[in-house]
């Protein structure tokens, strides 16, 4: 994933409109939100950096192509991976 991003992040600078889309699998951690292949096999906070991809990324190679539209269209069930492994969040308080 992190190959072709760079991919689209050069082809960007070349002139145009950027268009994104995404659909799978994320988390927020440590206050970053990170997309995940839907192959991930992700057991731990530890993991979550190395098997994904930091939205940022994305929005970074678009900042950097400097051109005069970018889109960004996420279809991502971030709740599939807190439900399962509770990857950085914390339940609020009853009261």
């Amino acid at each position: 994933m992190k190959r072709l991003i760079r991919e689209f992040g050069l082809k960007l600078k070349n002139g145009g409109s950027g268009l994104f889309y995404y659909a799978g699998h994320g988390v927020q951690s440590k206050d970053a939100i990170t997309w995940f292949p839907s192959t991930a096999n992700i057991q731990s906070e530890a993991e979550v950096e190395d098997s994904g991809v930091d939205a940022a990324l994305v929005l970074n190679f678009m900042d950097d192509a400097q051109n005069g539209l970018n889109i960004v269209i996420l279809d991502a069930a971030a709740t599939i991976l807190r439900t399962q492994f509770s990857i950085g969040q914390r339940r609020p308080r009853a009261g």
